[in-house]
């Protein structure tokens, strides 16, 4: 057993892995204080979003949200929309995708900014009602800007 478990940490190890926290600590640091600009036409989206993205920063990045941090994240939502995909017989909307673009402007600790704008997609489906309600609309942006939120990691890290 022990062997197996040398033998993977090696492998992580030589492969040059790391968790995404630690992966990040060099450019973040260990606390980030986030900044979400609040969309005037959508304002119910940019309150959800903040929440989303501080829980990321929080859960997967593993950094503490204060307002004095080593560094800061500026959030905006450049576009949201809702494309129809397919329509049933009667010419109502069945399909959906959901398409976010966002903007991140990031001072990391060592004082260097830059700004970065990811987008994050989410086909989903509807039920009888073609007309989309809130609920769809919020789950949909979530899921969608979890995908966002990834590519915003990878692109901190290279």
């Amino acid at each position: 057993m022990k062997k197996i478990l040398l033998s993977f940490t090696l492998f992580f190890c030589a492969c040059g892995y790391a968790p995404l926290n630690v992966a990040t600590s060099k450019m973040l640091g260990e606390s980030v204080n986030v900044i979400t600009i609040i969309n005037k036409a959508e304002p119910k989206d940019s309150i959800t979003l903040n929440d989303n993205f501080t829980n990321y920063v929080e859960h997967y990045m593993h950094k503490s949200v204060s307002k004095t941090a080593d560094s800061k994240i500026i959030l905006r939502i450049l576009s949201s929309e809702f494309i129809p995909l397919y329509y049933d017989e009667f010419g109502y909307a069945k399909s959906y995708k959901a398409i976010i673009r966002l903007e991140f402007n990031v001072t990391f600790q060592d004082e260097t900014t830059k700004k970065i704008i990811t987008s994050g997609e989410h086909i989903f489906n509807t039920n009888t009602i073609s007309v989309l309600s809130d609920e769809q609309k919020s789950r949909a942006i979530n899921l969608a800007s979890q995908k966002a939120f990834n590519e915003f990691a990878l692109r901190i890290i290279m």
